[in-house]
């Protein structure tokens, strides 16, 4: 909110918060709106006067009217630039029946690549070097490619542009009448202003769904326009929520994309390079020179064969002759055993090493005991489970909660996604504020990104700060490769065994 004010000149008592993070009402005169949209021009904010917020019984004066605003931050960054837009036929809309089948064979060649992909591509030792791009020209062209509206550049008017003439906004996403580019932020103003999505619609009125089949068809359907629309301009819509679907009383949608989603920032590329640089380096006909460093990726590989479709068994024997890392064998369990990247519920895990007071490790973790062990104590626990008799002292199956997960990754979520899931209000102070806090505080194992991703450690949040690593880490970049020596370490080798019966195995 902070930044709408100073940049665009809204002033706070004009703009309220939404359910949805960088999304804001605004009340606005339509002089100052018309400005924008017919002469690309930001002039001077016009205050309301007497009462800006009426109820919702009373009209809004004719003079002014209510949109949102959302704020997508600038970044100084490189990024993958945006495939070419596909070529579109003109053709009639589909019907219901026309676009599933249009989706099923979408699907199926999709399938058809990714197998191509992993089974023929990857064994012909290419691989394809992309030219990155500065992120805020990528975001120009995401926003100009979605709604095609005027961009004003509010510091240099030479760079604005009008109404793209080649591209049509589709009638299911909520219209943007102009962006506005400052040094810091593109902001989109949308009109018109709706008062309910979906989201209050299953809340407090369930039955304008239940009591008609027809309706909930007639939401799926657009919906599928719309990805099908953004996937021919070669984009994505994004992980939305019902808080981003806004719905007229005729259940016609208008939807938020996520258009961050159609970013992918140096970090992620590097952090995605790094986690597949452990175990598909070389599958995927990246070079390994004799330091086991990938010449692509430019990071310790510490595998000295290929994994491919080895069994569990041959896996093991792998990491018993020491040909295969403890990373490699460990996430080659998570998979095994039915875990899954990115799920909350059932992400991967690691274990903990070491509490990070030294740049060496020394305060090794005693991989005998569970990190939940560890945290209670044993004289706890002997209070705990001493009279139960159906559960196990001193050891708990629940290795990594939903809540832990987010807190781990509070810097890289959504504040919707961390308030519905961690604290209904949102307070950056009650997450921990560096590593070493989370490892002391967390009953739970670790995760694979804390020793492969430096990203995980920058916050989206404008009022929340990066996580912090330990003094001895010039930063998160050397925290990682550190954190991850630290794990293939001859100390923690040696009793990595014990950590595995307790997590996936027998004990």
């Amino acid at each position: 909110m902070k930044r709408v004010s100073e940049e665009l000149g809204v002033p706070k008592k004009h703009l309220k918060e939404t359910s949805k993070q960088q999304r804001y009402l605004a009340v606005v005169h339509k002089s100052w709106l018309k400005s924008l949209i017919k002469h690309l021009k930001l002039i001077d904010f016009i205050e309301k006067s007497g009462e800006i917020w009426p109820s919702p019984e009373e009209e809004i004066s004719s003079s002014w009217m209510k949109i949102f605003i959302t704020v997508i931050n600038k970044k100084n960054c490189k990024v993958i630039p945006l495939p070419r837009i596909r070529p579109v036929r003109d053709e009639e809309p589909f019907l219901f029946p026309q676009l599933m089948q249009y989706i099923a064979h979408t699907n199926h060649v999709g399938l058809w690549k990714e197998a191509y992909k992993k089974y023929y591509a990857s064994k012909q030792n290419k691989e394809t070097l992309l030219n990155l791009t500065d992120y805020n020209k990528v975001l120009r062209d995401v926003i100009s490619r979605i709604y095609g509206c005027p961009i004003i550049n509010t510091c240099d008017p030479n760079a604005s542009t009008e109404n793209s003439k080649q591209i049509d906004m589709h009638l299911n996403i909520m219209p943007v009448v102009c962006a506005v580019e400052t040094t810091g932020a593109m902001f989109l103003l949308h009109v018109p202003y709706l008062e309910y999505n979906l989201n209050d619609c299953v809340t407090f009125s369930p039955a304008i769904l239940d009591n008609s089949y027809t309706k909930s068809l007639f939401i799926v359907y657009q919906l599928l326009n719309v990805l099908k629309d953004l996937h021919e301009r070669s984009l994505t819509l994004g992980d939305i929520s019902l808080n981003d679907i806004f719905a007229n009383e005729d259940m016609w949608l208008y939807i938020f994309p996520q258009i961050e989603s159609n970013l992918y920032e140096e970090g992620d590329i590097k952090a995605r390079k790094g986690f597949s640089t452990i175990r598909d380096c070389q599958r995927m006909g990246h070079v390994i020179n004799h330091k086991l460093e990938c010449e692509y990726c430019g990071l310790q590989a510490h595998d000295k064969v290929k994994v491919d479709e080895q069994t569990l068994e041959e896996l093991c024997h792998l990491w018993i002759f020491g040909q295969i890392s403890n990373f490699t064998y460990v996430s080659a369990l998570n998979e095994l055993s039915g875990r899954v990247l990115g799920d909350p519920n059932c992400h991967y895990v690691f274990p903990w090493v070491t509490d990070f007071s030294s740049r060496c490790g020394k305060n090794w973790r005693d991989l005998k005991k569970s990190k939940y062990r560890l945290n209670k104590g044993d004289h706890q626990l002997d209070l705990t489970y001493g009279n139960s008799q159906s559960q196990v002292p001193h050891h708990v199956s629940d290795v990594l909660s939903p809540i832990t997960y987010y807190v781990y990754t509070a810097r890289r979520t959504p504040k919707s996604v961390l308030c519905k899931n961690v604290r209904t209000v949102w307070v950056p102070a009650e997450y921990p504020s560096s590593i070493q806090r989370i490892q002391e505080w967390t009953p739970d194992e670790c995760i694979p990104e804390f020793y492969t991703n430096p990203n995980i450690f920058r916050s989206i949040h404008d009022d929340m700060d990066d996580l912090s690593v330990p003094s001895w880490a010039s930063g998160p970049e050397d925290f990682v490769e550190r954190h991850r020596k630290a794990l293939e370490s001859p100390i923690v080798s040696e009793k990595l065994h014990h950590w595995i019966d307790l997590t996936f195995g027998y004990k």
